[in-house]
Formats: structure tokens, C-alpha cells, sequence
């Protein structure tokens, strides 16, 4: 992930690239310090950044061939909105 204040009159800006970003989400699965003794709701939140890493990480490579194929609507996908 990369924050910047470049653009948007010093609004923040965030990058999340595919890759690192389902990376950290598999990091928050495997590396959550209460596996020892899950609660329903670690467990609830462990199988969501799962579901997460999963999808992030499969829409990798349809982005790099181009961003639209990840839209709803390829059609009608928008830049600005990606």
C-alpha cells in the first residue's frame, strides 16, 4: 500500500495493488494472534479476509490485461470510478 498527498489539495491518496493487497489480507488470516483460541467472531472475520485475499488476488490478472474486465459493466465502466 502507498499513501501520497501529491494530488487533491493535500487530500491523501491510496494505492492498493491486487497483489499486496490480498498478500495482507491472507497476513491478517494466518497471522491473527487469537487462532489459539478462536472467537466466533475472529473466526467470522478470519473466513471474510479469506473470501477477500481470494478475490483480490484471482482479479490480479484480468486488471493487467485491462482494468475494465474487473467492472460489473465493462461497457459502461468509467476510469475516474475505477
Amino acid at each position: 500500500m502507498t499513501v501520497s498527498e501529491e494530488n487533491n489539495g493535500g487530500v491523501p491518496e491510496a494505492s492498493f495493488p491486487p497483489v499486496q493487497n490480498g498478500i495482507d489480507y491472507l497476513a491478517d488470516v494466518t497471522g491473527h494472534p487469537s487462532l489459539g483460541q478462536p472467537s466466533p467472531r475472529n473466526l467470522m472475520y478470519a473466513v471474510l479476509h479469506l473470501q477477500a485475499a481470494a478475490e483480490v488476488s484471482l482479479k490480479a490478472r484480468p486488471v493487467q490485461e485491462h482494468w475494465s474486465l474487473v467492472s460489473n459493466d465493462p461497457g459502461t465502466a468509467k476510469h475516474e470510478r475505477f
